[in-house]
């Protein structure tokens, strides 16, 4: 037979493994920025290639658009989606004020919501009956690891407080 006594220090090493899962569900403001920052950069990135996470190139704007862009004074066909910046801002300046950065937890569960408010999002996202989509949210492949490596970025710097505080 096998006896297993929990001892003081076994008894706070469990007490101390389950603070560190505690704090995994409720990560500090710095770390959960970081892994926003990532976020934010795939975004600027997809406004810069004019592209959707999967590669596809946006649907070059319509002969009325490129019109009426030339007569408001902007460029008539690039930058896609750009005219005064508002948009784009929206979703890569953390301090703008359409930009959303949740951090949340409930429960054991962490969630963060990057992206933006603007009225315009769905319409662009999803297209329209007269305008095709032109997604700035998926991210490609390298920006989904990239993101997927900040998270482990930031498990790793709560577990290692976690082994020595």
């Amino acid at each position: 037979m096998i006896r297993i006594t929990e001892t003081q220090r076994t008894a706070q090493q469990w007490s101390d493994h389950n603070a560190a899962f505690a704090r995994l569900a409720n990560p500090p403001a710095a770390l959960a920025s970081m892994v926003a920052d990532v976020i934010r950069d795939g975004f600027a990135a997809n406004f810069a290639s004019e592209r959707a996470g999967n590669g596809a190139p946006w649907a070059t704007l319509a002969a009325r658009t490129q019109a009426e862009r030339a007569r408001l004074g902007f460029p008539p066909e690039h930058p896609i989606l750009v005219r005064t910046g508002d948009y784009r801002r929206s979703f890569v300046d953390a301090a703008d004020p359409d930009h959303i950065e949740e951090s949340a937890t409930t429960g054991d569960r962490w969630t963060l919501a990057v992206g933006s408010r603007d009225y315009r999002v769905a319409w662009h996202e999803l297209g329209t009956g007269i305008m095709p989509a032109r997604p700035a949210l998926e991210m490609d492949q390298a920006h989904q690891e990239r993101i997927a490596q900040a998270l482990e970025a930031m498990i790793g710097a709560i577990l290692a407080e976690a082994a020595t505080g």
